[in-house]
């Protein structure tokens, strides 16, 4: 399997995940920083895997990396799960999609300032790409408000910096250690999340704050999110530096699925991730979807 391959199945899993993430943070009303907390609790699960690979504690510099990049994913998923809850995810959504392709580059050429040049066709690749999955995901009927800009900048820097972050770690570590360590990392975070009061109060006092369904729901999607997620730094690990954007870019590919999944279900679990398919936005959905697909072949030529 190659990075490409991983990096679009990885986005196939996380289409799935973000309709049970609106389920979860709408429909069961759960607090950002609770569902943060539970979801880093989860994520430690992949330690189940350190008796069957290659795990050994690394050097303290490489441990201090690993659990740190936890921690900011953690970080990152509070922030998107507060903007995704706050406004509408035609909102959220664009924002990311565009910011994080561009805070990867940026990264990327400041941390490896040695890499190889990126040739036109992959420049021309990149930008299609990241203008296609704006295209398909933007809601032209919703404004992008200051304050959503502003959370939806602070988790694409945050989720850019755990890319660049990854990539260092698997070019020094087996790609099962720094996967394990890393998913540590969301102990501290869980731990920081714990300091807040009303985190305490929902987690000890409110029995009521996950019920069977919720809990359901949390397991289900922490296992296809874990999938996604494992598959997805498998591909940042295959990935040559100077695509590494290219990862971020190509979210546009889960866009396309979340609009298929969308339509699809709407009529079962409405609210969760509407579409108004009038011709204005099929035309709109089908130029980006064009894009994507265009910037597909450019990235294979």
């Amino acid at each position: 399997m190659n990075w490409l391959a991983a990096t679009l199945i990885s986005y196939s899993l996380f289409a799935f995940t973000a309709l049970i993430d609106r389920y979860i943070l709408t429909k069961l009303s759960t607090p950002p920083k609770v569902y943060a907390f539970y979801v880093a609790l989860l994520s430690t699960l992949v330690l189940a895997a350190a008796p069957f690979v290659a795990f050994f504690v690394p050097s303290l510099k490489l441990l201090f990396l690993c659990l740190a990049t936890g921690m900011i994913f953690i970080f990152f998923l509070y922030w998107l799960y507060r903007a995704e809850m706050q406004f509408e995810v035609s909102r959220v959504v664009p924002a990311i999609g565009g910011l994080v392709p561009l805070f990867t580059f940026g990264l990327s050429r400041l941390f490896y300032p040695q890499q190889e040049e990126m040739s036109l066709s992959g420049m021309i690749a990149f930008l299609v790409l990241i203008i296609g999955s704006v295209i398909v995901s933007l809601n032209l009927k919703k404004r992008i408000s200051i304050q959503s800009l502003k959370y939806s900048t602070i988790a694409a820097f945050l989720t850019s910096l755990v890319f660049i972050l990854s990539k260092e770690i698997f070019s020094s570590l087996p790609f099962w250690t720094g996967m394990i360590w890393k998913s540590l990392g969301g102990i501290p975070a869980a731990l920081i999340l714990l300091s807040f009061k009303d985190v305490r109060k929902a987690i000890f006092f409110n029995k009521n704050q996950f019920p069977k369904k919720k809990i359901t729901a949390l397991l289900a999607n922490q296992v296809l999110g874990g999938t996604a997620t494992i598959i997805q730094n498998w591909a940042i690990a295959l990935s040559p530096i100077i695509y590494l954007p290219f990862i971020n870019a190509l979210a546009g590919f889960q866009y396309i699925l979340l609009l298929v999944f969308s339509v699809l279900i709407s009529f079962k679990l409405p609210g969760i991730l509407k579409e108004e398919l009038d011709r204005k936005t099929v035309f709109q959905k089908s130029i980006g979807i064009l894009l994507i697909i265009g910037g597909l072949f450019l990235l294979n030529v």
